[in-house]
């Protein structure tokens, strides 16, 4: 991921990572914890 694409907005008093378009802003959320990354339908666990 290119983080010069990125620039840095407040929300809640937390900076975050954003890319705004004209019409959408895109977040970047890094987890505190190392995520699986794998979602099935019977383990939910990761959302």
């Amino acid at each position: 991921m290119d983080d010069r694409k990125f620039t840095t907005l407040f929300l809640s008093m937390r900076p975050l990572r954003c890319i705004t378009a004209v019409t959408d802003q895109l977040y970047r959320f890094p987890y505190p914890y190392e995520n699986k990354g794998r979602i099935t339908s019977d383990d939910l666990a990761n959302l």
